[in-house]
């Protein structure tokens, strides 16, 4: 909710601050041109989760950031979880130099600045003394946001803050940690604490899982994915990649909201090289110095330098050979978020070159299905679907009462999911 007083525009929204911790001892321990590639790949890394989370990135803070969550409280908490998950990926692979980050969040009503790039009020005060207050590795946040969000407040404590008169009851989140069921695995673009049930979708997730199915018998493949922004396209692959089975699935994922599909793949299988040792990162990276220049920890763990630019080709022949390589003891899902026609193309192109590999492309598009050239469409969800959404958020509701608001939502979101459950959660 917003109100406007002159320029000022008070709005209901959740903040949450993170700083790393230790950064001078870091720097003592890596000097100055490792810190800062490491620097580089933490904000890089945290961007994405923000993203993922629908949050928007007001500043940085010299060694953090501030980020305001606008559109739903709960994904505030998600992505501080998801932030802490980043950095126990990256932690690994320091030879023992310190990577801590601590995170601080709140919610309330806070004053948006005229030209809208901050943010003031208690709420934000607020989420900056709980990260200041957090321990290594912790997430404190208000008892209050926890509550509206549906988290547990279990072990709810009263904290005195700087500049304010009473205490505030806070929760200690990192206990909560994998309350969203998402495995350690799971690719920052997929961490997302849903707001409401899942309905419906019941044709595309077969669609989904015939595709896995059928690379055992029919090899590579690209699914491609399209419907209106805000169609639940994402949110559809989420539950998707929930229930596959994560013992025999390597998952990536990332996004092209401001890079080629190659950049994007590139980000996707260095989160996921953190988790390999060095000589497996080796053994993946057979053309190293193409792979490289998409993918710095071949640089910065393997001590790979380019004497000169590999060519566009190079790049998008050596991810295909480190897909080939991963796909030999694992079956690979790799989701495409922001993706357009040339990414299909180059998409399509490498799931022809990995022939037999059991690699799967699931790409999505925002479009309004006049495109044909699609395999998985996203609509608005209908009136049967609205009813079970609305019954499933309202259980003391009579039949009538949730009849009228399923009507009422399809006359003013149309079915579009996004808009529906943003209306549900403002209830």
């Amino acid at each position: 909710m917003s109100a406007r007083n002159d320029d000022l525009v008070t709005q209901t929204a959740a903040f949450l601050f993170w700083d790393t911790v230790g950064s001078t001892a870091m720097l003592a321990e890596l000097g100055e041109e490792r810190t800062e590639r490491l620097r580089r790949r933490l904000f890089a890394s945290v961007r994405e989760v923000v993203a993922a989370n629908r949050g928007q990135v007001v500043k940085s803070t010299g060694d953090g950031m501030m980020v305001a969550f606008p559109a739903a409280l709960a994904d505030a908490l998600t992505c501080a979880v998801g932030i802490q998950r980043v950095v126990a990926a990256l932690r690994p692979h320091l030879e023992g130099a310190p990577l801590e980050v601590r995170v601080g969040v709140s919610a309330g009503d806070a004053v948006r600045s005229w030209d809208e790039r901050d943010w003031y009020g208690a709420a934000v005060n607020t989420a900056a003394r709980l990260c200041d207050a957090a321990g290594s590795g912790g997430i404190l946040a208000t008892a209050a946001l926890c509550e509206m969000a549906g988290w547990p407040t279990d072990g709810a404590v009263a904290m005195a803050l700087k500049g304010f008169d009473t205490p505030i009851a806070v929760v200690n989140v990192p206990s909560l940690a994998e309350s969203d069921g998402a495995p350690a695995s799971t690719p920052p673009l997929l961490l997302h604490r849903e707001g409401l049930g899942f309905v419906g979708r019941t044709e595309q997730l077969v669609a989904l899982d015939t595709a896995i199915d059928r690379l055992s018998s029919d090899g590579a493949a690209h699914i491609k994915v399209v419907g209106p922004a805000g169609s639940g396209k994402s949110r559809l692959v989420r539950e998707w990649v929930r229930h596959i089975d994560a013992d025999r699935t390597v998952v990536l994922a990332s996004s092209c909201r401001s890079v080629g599909v190659i950049e994007a793949l590139g980000a996707a299988l260095d989160w996921y090289a953190a988790s390999l040792s060095d000589a497996d990162l080796r053994q993946l990276a057979s053309d190293a110095p193409a792979l490289a220049a998409v993918v710095p920890a071949a640089t910065r763990r393997l001590g790979i330098r380019n004497t000169s630019p590999p060519s566009p080709a190079d790049i998008e022949h050596a991810l295909t050979e480190a897909l080939r390589t991963l796909a030999s003891s694992s079956t690979i899902v790799v989701i495409v978020d922001k993706a357009d026609s040339d990414d299909w193309v180059r998409i399509d192109r490498m799931a022809l070159f990995l022939d037999r590999s059991p690699v799967l492309f699931v790409s999505l598009m925002s479009s309004d299905l006049t495109n044909a050239d699609f395999d998985i469409a996203v609509g608005p969800l209908d009136p049967v679907e609205l009813n079970e959404l609305v019954a499933g958020e309202l259980p003391m509701a009579d039949d009538e009462v949730v009849a009228a608001v399923a009507d009422a939502l399809t006359d003013v979101t149309g079915g579009v999911a996004l808009q529906a459950t943003e209306v549900l959660l403002a209830l």
